[in-house]
């Protein structure tokens, strides 16, 4: 009778630990409101790609919202010849909750590409409901027009590892 009642406890101490986590929609995007909507965060920028050593036709943005070193929202622009990738990372105790990647493409006109305006071709968004257990929902529009890998989630992890050590410079 013991042992069962001790199997029994951990069966739902593991059940709970490992579906409690999970997060709605509802409560991302009311997360993502409250950042956006905070004006107490320090903006940290980064103009430079330190992880390699080219420049980029358009330059490299990374901006990084936080309260100290807990980060709360991070955005990458990269500058291209045809347009920009642009990457935005929202956090919530230091896990994403939210990842938005967009391809945008000069505008075509008769005499060449008009700079001042971009139309985007390419998006993906990521609603995380838990980070752990890579239960994500994904939604894509578009079609990718610069010759990059689609991402795995995980690859995230290099731009937040990027974005901390900025803030600890």
């Amino acid at each position: 009778m013991m042992i069962r009642k001790t199997i029994t406890t951990l069966l739902l101490i593991v059940y709970v630990s490992t579906f409690a986590q999970d997060v709605t929609l509802e409560e991302i995007s009311n997360n993502i409101k409250q950042i956006e909507t905070d004006t107490t965060f320090t903006l940290t920028e980064q103009n430079q790609l330190k992880q390699i050593k080219t420049t980029l036709d358009g330059g490299y943005l990374l901006k990084i919202w936080h309260k100290g070193r807990k980060i709360s929202k991070i955005v990458e622009d990269i500058g291209l010849s045809y347009g920009s990738i642009q990457t935005t990372v929202y956090l919530t105790n230091h896990t994403p909750i939210k990842i938005i990647e967009s391809e945008d493409i000069f505008a075509e006109t008769p005499t060449g590409l008009n700079y001042k305006k971009l139309n985007n071709a390419y998006k993906v968004t990521h609603d995380i409901l838990n980070w752990e257990h890579k239960k994500i929902i994904t939604k894509e529009a578009g079609t990718r027009v610069f010759n990059t890998p689609k991402k795995a989630i995980l690859d995230y992890n290099l731009l937040i590892d990027s974005a901390k050590k900025t803030i600890d410079e």
